[in-house]
């Protein structure tokens, strides 16, 4: 899945938020973007947490 960034990222909202695939398709290019700037401040700071405990 990490082919696909925006797949991810709805993957992530449907699993973490309940937002289904099409209410995101349904935003606005505004709204899409932030949502992706929310996503990849969630990303960069799993993967800091994740390299602090000894993750991947």
């Amino acid at each position: 899945m990490k082919e696909d960034g925006e797949l991810q990222m709805m993957c992530w909202l449907f699993l973490k938020h309940h937002m289904l695939p099409s209410s995101y398709r349904n935003l606005g290019t505004g709204e899409k973007i932030i949502i992706r700037a929310f996503f990849l401040a969630y990303q960069e700071e799993t993967e800091k947490l994740n390299k602090q405990i000894g993750g991947r």
